[in-house]
């Protein structure tokens, strides 16, 4: 039985709204451009509660746990990876980064 593209993007938008993603109507550009300042400013806090978080060194898993996220990969790509990059966390143990003592610190920017 063939589907519809329409039935399969409905469906799609059904899975995704029941692993919790919010579904959100933008008719034009406005909407388009208010969402994505939502939606960074929810991803700057996320950054910003993690390297708080991390004033104390913490593991994978104590990163994942406070993150509510269950795949300890997807933490570290998704939040630590570009906070490692930016120079706003770092690993207590750099020559070792896949160890499984690696813990994570933020790092204190100085004030100008």
């Amino acid at each position: 039985m063939a589907v519809s593209e329409y039935e399969v993007e409905n469906l799609f938008l059904q899975q995704l709204q029941g692993l919790g993603y919010e579904y959100v109507q933008l008719n034009n550009y406005f909407d388009v451009l208010d969402n994505f300042k939502e939606q960074l400013e929810k991803l700057n806090d996320k950054y910003q509660d993690l390297l708080e978080f991390c004033r104390i060194p913490r593991s994978r898993s104590e990163i994942t746990e406070h993150l509510g996220m269950t795949t300890t990969f997807y933490a570290m790509q998704r939040y630590v990876q570009p906070l490692l990059k930016s120079g706003r966390l770092e690993m207590t143990i750099p020559e070792a980064p896949k160890s499984k003592n690696q813990k994570f610190v933020s790092v204190k920017i100085e004030e100008s």
